[in-house]
């Protein structure tokens, strides 16, 4: 069997620079009797066009890939 995944995210802008993202990812690896399902959800500040920081909430069932989970913060820099 192959392995099989993917995700779907949304993002939605609640104003003044902040947006609520939320996400799931589907992943059923070939060794797996249960999918991996992960599931995202987290707020986004834009700083500015090129620098975003992020909190976010993860959770997974059937975690086979060691995903973290629970409270995470990041900041993203584009360049």
């Amino acid at each position: 069997m192959d392995e099989r995944g993917g995700y779907i995210q949304g993002v939605a802008p609640l104003g003044n620079k902040f947006y609520a993202v939320g996400r799931y990812e589907y992943l059923l690896e070939s060794h797996a009797d249960a999918p991996s399902n992960l599931w995202l959800a987290g707020v986004d500040y834009r700083w500015n066009r090129s620098l975003i920081l992020k909190t976010e909430f993860s959770k997974a069932q059937h975690n086979l890939i060691q995903e973290p989970g629970g409270f995470l913060a990041s900041v993203a820099a584009l360049f």
